[in-house]
C-alpha cells in the first residue's frame, strides 16, 4: 500500500545545517541535539544554540510537559537537569559508574503533585528521580526496552520478551495522577533474541506505539505497531500494524494519528496514519524517486501541539520543522 502525498510545509531550521539526532517537544519546550544544543522556549520563535563539548555525547533528551520546563539530557555516564539558562551546571545529576548502565530513555511524570523524571538504564531497569525532593529509587517490574510520556503527564513502558513465553511482551501504562498500571498484551512473534533492534515507543492519552526499526536494515525489516484504546474490536491482541510500510522513529499527533519516518538507503518518508483513515507521505528528504541525489536520514520525531508542527532530527540535515497545513480547529488552511 503506498501513501498518497499531501506534503506539510518544511522550513530547515538551522543555517549552516548541522548534524541533529534528538528532538524532543512537549507544550512548546522544544529540545534538539546533536553536536549542539538547541532549544525553544513555550512562546517563543527564536531557537537558542550553542555548541556542546567535542566529548559530550548526548544519547537522549525530554521536554519537560509543565512550568518550568525544564531540560533533562542523558550522556552514556550521566542525566541531568538543566533551565537551560545556566547550560553548563544541572540543578539535579544522576551519575552512573559506567555506560552499561547509563540510560537510553528519558521520560518526564508526574505523581501526587511531585514531578518525576523516569530514566531507563542499558540493563532494563527503570529508575525514577523525584524532582521535588532529589531522591532516587528504581521500579518493581521486568526489565524493559523503551519508556515513553506525554504532555499530560501518562507514562508508558515497553517489555519485549522474545525468550518465554511465545515471544510476547506487554505495554504498561500509567495514566495521568492515577496508581495503578494497566497492561496490553503485545505480540513480538517477529523478533529473535540475537537481532538488533532501536526501539521507538510514544504514548497519547489511551493510545501507545512502538516502532522496530532494525540496525541492520540489509537483514531485517521493522514495523510500527499501535493501539489505540485499552479495548479494540478484533481481538484479545491490542496492537495492530499500521499499512504499507511504516517503521522508523514515530511520534503520535494525537489519541487518532501517529507519525513515522521511514528511511531506507539514503531516502526519508515522513508518514501520516489517521486512525482508520487516511496514510499519506508529508514529507521526503535525502535520495529522489530515481534515487539521486544526497542521502540524508531522519534519526527522532516530535510533535508539538502549540506551534502545530512535527519536527524532525536528521545528522545530515539538522533540525527539520513540518507544519501541519490544519488550522488548530483540525480544518485545512488555503495557502496564501
Amino acid at each position: 500500500m503506498d501513501p498518497v502525498d499531501d506534503f506539510w510545509a518544511c522550513s530547515f531550521v538551522l543555517d549552516p545545517a548541522g548534524p541533529v539526532r534528538l528532538v524532543s517537544a512537549a507544550s512548546g519546550l522544544v529540545i534538539a541535539a546533536g553536536n549542539s544544543l538547541h532549544v525553544l522556549r513555550p512562546g517563543s520563535q527564536r531557537l537558542r544554540s550553542r555548541a556542546l563539548p567535542p566529548d559530550l555525547e548526548v544519547v537522549a533528551v525530554a521536554a519537560e510537559p509543565w512550568s518550568p520546563h525544564r531540560l533533562a539530557i542523558a550522556s552514556p555516564t550521566s542525566v541531568g537537569v538543566y533551565t537551560g539558562h545556566q547550560p553548563h551546571e544541572p540543578l539535579q545529576e544522576i551519575r552512573f559508574t559506567g555506560p552499561k548502565f547509563g540510560a537510553t530513555h528519558l521520560a518526564w511524570c508526574q505523581h501526587d503533585g511531585a514531578t518525576v523524571l523516569y530514566l531507563r538504564q542499558r540493563t532494563g531497569e527503570v529508575a525514577r528521580l523525584n524532582l521535588d525532593d532529589a531522591t532516587t529509587s528504581t521500579l518493581t517490574a521486568p526489565p524493559v526496552v523503551a519508556i515513553a510520556g506525554d504532555e499530560k503527564g501518562v507514562f508508558a513502558m515497553l517489555d519485549l520478551n522474545p525468550v518465554e513465553p511465545a515471544n510476547v511482551g506487554d505495554a504498561w501504562i500509567l495514566p495521568a495522577g492515577a496508581r495503578e498500571w494497566t497492561t496490553r498484551w503485545v505480540d513480538c512473534g517477529t523478533l529473535d533474541e540475537e537481532d538488533q533492534w532501536r526501539i521507538h515507543l510514544a504514548v497519547h492519552g489511551a493510545a501507545v506505539a512502538y516502532s522496530m526499526d532494525p540496525l541492520d536494515t540489509t537483514e531485517l525489516s521493522g514495523s510500527v505497531e499501535t493501539s489505540w484504546e485499552e479495548e479494540e474490536e478484533d481481538g484479545p491482541c491490542s496492537f495492530a500494524s499500521a499499512p504499507g510500510v511504516f517503521m522508523g522513529p514515530i511520534a503520535l499527533q494525537s489519541e487518532r494519528v501517529i507519525f513515522a519516518a521511514y528511511n531506507v538507503e539514503g531516502k526519508v518518508n515522513v508518514l501520516r496514519h489517521e486512525r482508520n483513515g487516511s496514510f499519506t507521505r508529508i514529507a521526503r528528504f535525502g535520495l529522489d524517486d530515481a534515487w539521486e541525489g544526497t542521502e540524508a536520514t531522519v534519526t527522532a520525531l516530535a510533535w508539538d501541539s502549540e506551534r502545530r508542527a512535527l519536527w524532525a532530527a536528521s545528522p545530515e540535515l539538522g533540525l527539520i520543522k513540518l507544519t501541519d497545513p490544519r488550522g488548530a480547529g483540525g480544518k485545512k488552511v488555503a495557502p496564501n
